[in-house]
């Protein structure tokens, strides 16, 4: 189970957020005026995906993959916290898109 939930974590989240993302921009912000056309933002997700796993490679060598996979399941778990409570999820403005773009990029 351990190993399952690893893969979830690491690939199945990349690919999930990839397809997932332009979807939850519009169900969450599609609603307003002006609202961020989400096929604008669609491929920013696998292309910083695709940039950190080939950054964190030679990271992951030095430093083994456990402790790597260890600090991004920490990071994953905080953003998600953030978003929750800073109400990025729930917006009563555009104003706080920025910020629901940034901390899932950096999911």
């Amino acid at each position: 189970w351990f190993c399952t939930i690893i893969y979830e974590m690491t690939f199945g989240s990349f690919s999930g957020f990839s397809a997932s993302f332009p979807l939850l921009i519009k169900t969450v912000y599609g609603n307003f005026p002006d609202a961020p056309d989400p096929l604008t933002y669609a491929f920013l997700g696998p292309l910083i995906g695709s940039i950190m796993r080939v950054a964190a490679g030679p990271i992951s060598d030095k430093t083994g993959g456990a402790i790597l996979t260890h600090i991004t399941g920490i990071g994953l778990f905080i953003s998600v916290v953030i978003m929750v409570l800073a109400g990025l999820l729930t917006p009563e403005s555009l104003e706080v898109f920025p910020y629901f773009v940034a901390l899932m990029l950096f999911i």
